[in-house]
């Protein structure tokens, strides 16, 4: 009730042309893990899949209005979820250009929901749309958090977008153009983040990964998160193509899903365990929607390597990903 209250308010003032953007210097990452933290606790409420990708080429430290990126990105999310009972969402923060003053930044919204009916996606951004109310009664009212949202995006010099199929989904697509804060300690720092990523990304280059995961959209997520890291990758969807990969392919590490037709990843990694009994041995890391001790316990007993559990920071992945590539 407070946010209709709020974005009431703030439509008024926008109509009148009272509104004002505010440009104050914030760290685009917290908000967007703050964001995507409160995706993870909606999403997993309903039983659906979240993934999450975040571009590190990004600066960070930037100038713009925090709030308004919030309120449109928040508007956006809650529609993803409200809408989607079951499957995923994806959200994907992106740099897709950048200056010395300042840098383009895409957010995607993608969901597995219910859609946009043709008839209604020319009106969607209208105050108060609402889907077919005959067909589906309880998808009412998302038209003002859109609306709303559009206006912040056009006045912060943005743009939203979508694509959508009736009973297939949706995609939001927000750009938006952020001024660099440019702070000469900031600057400074960065460069020697970025000089330690280059040499990250060539210690790296020899390395292959196996990501081995039935879900395609789990595939896509991945592929972008190793690649833009520097290692190789290579995918399979069962753990018999995997056990067929390894045959003809070098791979240094493994990331095994656990739950997988054919052969699950405990299967998988047992099979894989004997081929290599007089060769060398391959880490794998488990990566399960389990997060129980007896989880972790059971990958241990299975000869895996190492454990994370669904949903999980990149970071956190990838520290996985160098420790055992080290050990």
């Amino acid at each position: 009730m407070l946010r209709l209250i709020n974005n009431l308010l703030d439509m008024s003032k926008i109509e009148s042309g009272t509104f004002r953007i505010n440009r104050e210097p914030f760290n685009l990452k917290e908000t967007i893990n703050s964001i995507y933290n409160s995706l993870l606790v909606t999403g997993n409420s309903k039983g659906l899949e979240v993934s999450y990708y975040l571009d590190h080429n990004i600066d960070f430290e930037v100038i713009g209005d925090e709030l308004r990126l919030k309120e449109i990105l928040s508007n956006l999310i809650s529609n993803a979820v409200k809408f989607t009972d079951d499957g995923y969402i994806s959200f994907r923060v992106s740099m897709i250009s950048e200056d010395s003053d300042s840098e383009k930044i895409q957010f995607t919204i993608k969901d597995s929901g219910i859609g946009i009916d043709d008839e209604f996606k020319d009106k969607i951004f209208n105050n108060f749309t609402q889907g077919n109310i005959s067909s589906m009664k309880k998808y009412i009212g998302t038209g003002l958090g859109l609306s709303i949202s559009k206006q912040f995006a056009n006045l912060m010099n943005g743009e939203i977008s979508f694509e959508s199929s009736f009973g297939k989904g949706s995609t939001f697509i927000f750009t938006c153009e952020f001024k660099k804060t440019n702070d000469k300690k900031q600057v400074m720092e960065r460069k020697n983040i970025e000089s330690d990523k280059i040499n990250q990304h060539n210690d790296r280059q020899d390395k292959v990964i196996l990501y081995v995961e039935d879900n395609l959209i789990s595939q896509e997520v991945m592929e972008n998160i190793i690649k833009s890291n520097g290692y190789k990758y290579i995918s399979a969807y069962n753990g018999n193509e995997a056990i067929n990969i390894l045959k003809n392919n070098k791979v240094d590490l493994i990331l095994m899903d656990i739950q997988m037709p054919e052969l699950n990843g405990f299967e998988t990694t047992q099979a894989i365990r004997i081929e290599e009994l007089d060769g060398k041995h391959i880490p794998i890391i488990a990566i399960t929607a389990y997060a129980m001790r007896e989880d972790k316990e059971k990958c241990i007993k299975a000869k895996m390597d190492d454990y994370i559990s669904k949903p999980f920071e990149i970071e956190n992945l990838l520290n996985i990903i160098e420790f055992n590539l080290r050990t």
